[in-house]
């Protein structure tokens, strides 16, 4: 079962390269060519079944088709000074064209192929435009994306153009041009540095050892190395969830202090709450947990894979039925979901309820591809081995692969 919630995932994001300009968008990209008709809600919906599609096959290709990379870079890449062999290798490396370059859409795939999902939820509507929302949900926790799709330049078709990502608050161009900016500069010579992007070297070192606290774990550290930091960089959201990792680890008051701070910048975003929830949990602050998944569920309009979330709480804070009711809940909403099944899989298991355990073994092999062979071994299984109900289940018929 998923434990695990979004820590991981986060960090991931927060840590990528700290060099930033403010040159992207701070909300939707702009569609491109003035010409071009918007995409239409119906187009849309079936752009996201499509993608859904081709992540659940596991067909990188097909989901890289569906990303304009052009339009990307471009954005990327643009009012940076760079050598010429520096850019087109940064853009080759992002389209997965460069020697250990990986493009958005294999990462992604990766990132879900071990039981994880990329799951269409909805169009939103913001700005005026349609956005379709994503959850992605795998080993490394949960997110969520919006999708800008506009009209490719080369064929008029639907194509992704940027991706806000939950956990980190921000746009991709915007934390792929923090990995571009110090090459880029470094291929120069500086020489076309800015005052601010100056005063983001200056304070390098700062986060160097705030990376190195939080690897070690002196989450205290973290946060002092924060508060040196100039209060021009300490608003900005990488460095936020840098904060947000660490206080709720150091005490009750640190995390109130660092959620205040953190809700101007993030406003209506959920960063902060999924990046709360795995600390809450630490804490046995399962209550202020359930509040965060709550707030989240609202904010973005309703996700089944949350009640799995409270499940995860209330199965931590030792309240196996409140548990069940929630991955009950989460199925109801989203017949199928894997991660419900695993968690009632987890507490029949617990619980000793051998009949269910079989019938969900059963599940898994014919629903989810899965194959079981003698359990003998499987750790937790024991009472599970010992019984009659395993014993008829290991004359079950076995799906035809």
């Amino acid at each position: 079962m998923l434990r695990r919630i979004c820590l991981a995932a986060v960090m991931l994001v927060a840590t990528a390269p700290w060099f930033v300009r403010a040159a992207p968008p701070a909300t939707a990209p702009a569609t491109q060519g003035a010409a071009a008709a918007p995409v239409t809600d119906e187009e849309l919906i079936d752009f996201a079944k499509g993608l859904e599609a081709a992540v659940a096959r596991g067909n990188v290709a097909a989901f890289d088709e569906l990303i304009d990379y052009d339009a990307l870079t471009k954005v990327v890449t643009s009012g940076i000074a760079a050598a010429p062999a520096v850019r087109e290798g940064f853009i080759a490396g992002v389209k997965g064209k460069a020697k250990g370059g990986r493009t958005f859409g294999a990462e992604l795939v990766r990132s879900t192929s071990d039981g994880g999902t990329y799951r269409f939820l909805r169009l939103l509507k913001e700005d005026g435009r349609s956005v379709p929302l994503f959850r992605m949900q795998g080993p490394n926790g949960l997110n969520y994306h919006k999708l800008y799709v506009d009209r490719r330049a080369r064929d008029g078709k639907p194509a992704i153009t940027d991706v806000h990502m939950a956990l980190s608050g921000e746009l991709f161009t915007q934390m792929m041009r923090r990995m571009y900016i110090p090459l880029a500069m470094q291929s120069t010579g500086g020489k076309e540095r800015t005052p601010e992007e100056r005063e983001f070297f200056r304070t390098m070192d700062q986060f160097v050892e705030m990376n190195k606290a939080r690897q070690e774990g002196r989450h205290a550290d973290v946060l002092k190395v924060y508060g040196q930091m100039p209060e021009k960089v300490r608003r900005q959201k990488h460095v936020q969830l840098f904060r947000l990792g660490s206080a709720p680890l150091v005490s009750e008051e640190e995390y109130k202090l660092a959620l205040a701070d953190a809700a101007p910048i993030f406003k209506d975003e959920v960063a902060a709450d999924l990046l709360a929830i795995d600390a809450l949990i630490y804490r046995n602050k399962y209550d202020d947990a359930l509040a965060a998944a709550d707030r989240i569920d609202k904010r973005i309009g309703g996700d089944p894979y949350l009640d799995v979330i409270r499940g995860t709480i209330t199965m931590t804070a030792g309240k196996p039925a409140e548990a069940k009711a929630f991955a009950q809940s989460a199925l109801k909403r989203e017949p199928g979901l894997y991660a419900a099944r695993d968690m009632l899989l987890s507490l029949a298991v617990q619980e000793k309820d051998h009949a269910e355990t079989a019938r969900l073994l059963t599940l898994f092999e014919k629903e989810h591809g899965l194959d079981f062979d003698d359990l003998k071994a499987a750790e937790g299984y024991e009472a599970f081995v010992q019984s009659q109900e395993y014993q008829q289940w290991l004359k079950r018929p076995r799906p035809k692969r």
